[in-house]
């Protein structure tokens, strides 16, 4: 009995500790608005593939290849949203599909691009 308990304990530690999980996305489209232009034209950017890591127990994510450092994440049943200064990764914790947002210099008075993309993800 104290060996299944032993072992129980262990499980539950095990799970609680494995509440991060890492992806590999790549996007499908990239496209957007170009700041440079004053935002009146729509281009097309290049596609990217990233690694992104979930921290369910802090709420967090990081991708150094999508931008996110530690943003703050809201885990529901049915969706992850993140967002970090500008940026907003959404995913479908179901199928993986993503959508990734980013560009605040129009709201600020300051030249960037407003991307919107989407993908898929692969759990590693």
């Amino acid at each position: 009995m104290k060996n299944f308990l032993f072992i129980a304990l262990i499980f539950i530690t095990f799970k609680v500790y494995a509440l991060e999980e890492i992806f590999y996305c790549s996007m499908i489209d990239n496209v957007g608005f170009e700041g440079d232009t004053n935002y009146k034209s729509q281009e097309n950017y290049k596609l990217k593939e990233a690694v992104v890591s979930l921290d369910f127990r802090n709420q967090t994510i990081f991708s150094e290849g999508f931008g996110f450092s530690d943003a703050t994440c809201v885990f529901d049943y049915n969706v992850i949203a993140c967002m970090e200064l500008g940026y907003l990764f959404t995913m479908n914790p179901d199928n993986y599909k993503f959508t990734l947002s980013h560009g605040f210099g129009y709201a600020l008075g300051v030249k960037d691009d407003i991307l919107i993309s989407y993908g898929n993800c692969e759990k590693f």
